[in-house]
């Protein structure tokens, strides 16, 4: 009796945990040629910080970072700078295979720039604070960016 009733756990966590595995992704309803936003909102983005991704990885080194992910949805900030003095530029090289995604500089509590999605783009920042935010519904992607 105590098998069967193991078993029967068993059986019920591995469904439970098989039908999560998908849960909080946002779902890409615009197509596969459209990567823009559908779901997510500005204030959402500039708001938000909670995201899903699954099979992530990402490195940092010398104000270089790299992010691949498989799939992501949501919103989450990848870096906030302050600037007491002078200028610096942020690059950015972002591609995206799959779902629908967006890459933006927040000031002051508004989107000061929207990043390339598919190429190369910069963004000269003077002093001030400054968030680098993604944001993505069921997003696959590489992207890499540097600070000088």
């Amino acid at each position: 009796m105590k098998i069967s009733k193991f078993i029967a756990v068993t059986i019920v966590c591995a469904l439970i945990a098989i039908t999560c595995c998908g849960c909080g992704h946002i779902k890409d309803t615009n197509g596969d040629d459209d990567f823009s936003l559908v779901t997510l909102s500005e204030q959402q983005i500039i708001k938000g910080n909670s995201s899903v991704s699954s099979v992530s990885a990402s490195n940092q080194w010398n104000n270089k970072y790299n992010l691949k992910v498989s799939k992501f949805s949501g919103v989450k900030e990848l870096k906030k700078i302050t600037l007491k003095s002078g200028t610096q530029k942020i690059t950015t090289d972002v591609n995206v295979s799959a779902g629908n995604f967006r890459m933006v500089l927040i000031s002051g509590g508004q989107i000061v720039y929207d990043f390339d999605i598919n190429g190369t783009s910069s963004a000269t920042i003077s002093e001030g604070t400054y968030i680098i935010k993604i944001a993505g519904e069921s997003a696959s992607f590489n992207l890499s960016f540097s600070i000088e």
